[in-house]
């Protein structure tokens, strides 16, 4: 602030001589441009929360300002966390530090060496929080996670969202080896369930409810979780017979049995539209369903249930002609005739 107060002084200066009234109005917009942008920083500045935290595998880039040459590039956290630099015993821990803690732990140590120390860390590679989202979704893949991500969000902006056969729910399959830095998680979301081996939890969630903006269904995802959106039942039904084109009928929505027979393209000449047999896993007996016009009657238009075979007859058959047609070839084999 004493900066800006001193150029406004100034340019004050300056212009006094010319007009006193600009002086006065321009002074007062820049103090106010200068506050707001001061108030904007404050108001914008990250919480150590969404910091990023370091982890196993992640690859950094130190710069020590004087003398340069303790920088390093391309220094990877082991495997216990910790990394190592030049003129420090030990090692220094990392993983689960933020850039900034980092930074400042490295500059209290090399405090005993370095008059006033100046330290910088970045992170060049993310490799310590990988995150796998599979089954029905539109673009699987497997990122690393760089700030914390909750489910809702990772289903949208790293794969598109499910695909069209997605079924109702998700499941997250969390190692409970792996140690995680931070516990922004929900306790118990709903539908949860857990196996009974101790290193792997198994989170079932309902992705209608993910979707409906149900915050107890979208919780935060976690460095190894696979997250894996399941198929939606293949539920179908069949229709056969005296129609013009047999046809395999998705039940993915409600289909009538009017509406199955006008997908396999109408019934063919001779159909037996009052004798249409419907086959059904849950009856023992075929189901007979009239869709023949009727005066003052409504044809029998049904729901088709999963697996259904409906079995449209073909012409009906007459015994008199069965009869003759047999008859006649014999009798002009008899000799004589």
């Amino acid at each position: 602030m004493e900066v800006k107060e001193y150029r406004i002084e100034n340019f004050c200066r300056r212009i006094y001589r010319t007009n006193k009234n600009n002086c006065l109005i321009s002074g007062i917009f820049i103090f106010l441009f200068g506050f707001s942008s001061f108030t904007q920083a404050q108001t914008n500045s990250p919480e150590e929360k969404d910091n990023y935290k370091i982890g196993v595998g992640d690859v950094l880039k130190i710069q020590v300002l004087k003398p340069t040459e303790l920088s390093q590039d391309g220094i990877r956290v082991s495997n216990e966390g910790t990394i190592r630099m030049p003129m420090l015993d030990g090692v220094i821990p990392a993983a689960c530090l933020t850039e900034a803690e980092l930074s400042s732990e490295i500059t209290k140590r090399y405090k005993r060496f370095i008059l006033n120390p100046q330290i910088y860390v970045t992170v060049k590679e993310f490799n310590a929080y990988p995150v796998s989202i599979i089954g029905a979704v539109n673009a699987p893949k497997t990122f690393q996670l760089q700030r914390p991500t909750r489910l809702f969000q990772l289903l949208n902006q790293q794969v598109n969202g499910p695909s069209l056969n997605a079924g109702q729910s998700i499941q997250i399959f969390r190692d409970l080896s792996v140690k995680q830095c931070r516990q922004e998680v929900i306790a118990d979301p709903i539908n949860s369930a857990t196996n009974t081996s101790p290193q792997q939890e198994i989170i079932s969630l309902s992705l209608p409810e993910l979707m409906n903006g149900n915050e107890t269904a979208n919780p935060f995802v976690q460095a190894g979780d696979i997250v894996r959106v399941t198929e939606a039942e293949l539920k179908q039904a069949f229709v056969i017979g005296n129609v013009k084109s047999a046809v395999t009928v998705n039940l993915k929505e409600p289909i009538t049995l009017s509406r199955a027979i006008a997908m396999a393209g109408g019934f063919a000449p001779g159909a037996q539209t009052d004798k249409i047999k419907i086959s059904r896993q849950s009856s023992d007996k075929p189901i007979i369903v009239s869709m023949k016009d009727k005066k003052g009657e409504t044809p029998d238009d049904i729901l088709l249930q999963p697996n259904d075979i409906v079995d449209v007859p073909g012409p009906k058959r007459s015994l008199l002609k069965d009869i003759i047609k047999g008859i006649i070839p014999t009798v002009m084999r008899v000799p004589g005739l």
